[in-house]
């Protein structure tokens, strides 16, 4: 939400970014409860966004778990994936909130998570294959 707000800021969008309420402390891990911020608040000032702001991005998620695997050995992933989720509903207070710049920075984030993660887990299986080999190699 805060990155919508750098790009477009009117009274309603800051009322709207403030109007979160708090994150319900029996749903957040023990270690979180221990940690502190300067102003000696519980859970470091964590809110949770709005709800259809929340509904909304879960909406997103799951229409890209669904989408990502089936979709992601073609061209154009990004603009067929935005197809898809441009049919997910969602009513934002503001009629000059930008909701084509939000589902564009939630793609490129979830794309580039998605090739980060499968990469860094190819790479972990690769060493351990290699790590084995070195150990017969060297029987």
């Amino acid at each position: 939400m805060s990155k919508c707000l750098t790009k477009h800021s009117c009274e309603i969008c800051l009322e709207y970014a403030k109007t979160q309420k708090n994150l319900d402390p029996s749903f957040l891990l023990c270690f979180f409860k221990a940690y502190e911020n300067a102003e000696k608040s519980t859970f470091g000032n964590l809110n949770m966004p709005h709800e259809n702001f929340y509904n909304y991005v879960y909406s997103l998620e799951s229409e890209f778990i669904n989408s990502f695997p089936i979709l992601s050995v073609e061209k154009g992933i990004g603009d067929k994936l935005k197809m898809r989720m441009l049919n997910i509903d969602y009513e934002h207070p503001c009629p000059n909130f930008d909701k084509d710049y939000l589902l564009n920075f939630f793609l490129r984030f979830r794309i580039y998570a998605s090739i980060k993660f499968l990469n860094r887990h190819l790479v972990s299986e690769k060493k351990i294959k290699n790590r084995k080999l070195a150990i017969l190699q060297h029987l």
